[in-house]
């Protein structure tokens, strides 16, 4: 609707995309990440929002001024969170892993002593 001109919706996505900016910029602040990444449909269906996004975080932070980036993902990024989370047990405990899945059992089987001689 912003797209297409839609006044009231413009305004409204101005004022998400500042409150938006500054709760960025107090993560940013409390956290001191090395990079800021945002993502969603937010910025990838109306990427004219992130002017008002930067200028909030700029003026929000107290530390030295930093780009915000947006994700590669793009409008993918539930996607792509939703994979990171089911590996995330794998990458924790990845010998845990194979022994849950079996897989583990059967290599050890195979080389037991007596599979050997």
């Amino acid at each position: 609707m912003a797209r297409a001109g839609n006044q009231q919706a413009k305004e409204l996505l101005a004022e998400r995309a500042r409150v938006l900016g500054g709760a960025v910029a107090l993560l940013r602040d409390l956290l001191n990440p090395d990079e800021v990444v945002v993502g969603g449909q937010a910025f990838t269906e109306y990427p004219e929002a992130m002017e008002q996004v930067e200028a909030a975080f700029t003026a929000g932070s107290v530390l030295a001024p930093r780009d915000i980036r947006v994700t590669v993902f793009g409008n993918r990024v539930q996607e792509a969170g939703a994979g990171i989370v089911s590996l995330s047990g794998l990458y924790a405990d990845p010998l845990g892993a194979l022994r849950r899945s079996g897989a583990l059992d059967a290599r050890l089987q195979d080389t037991a002593p007596e599979a050997l001689a």
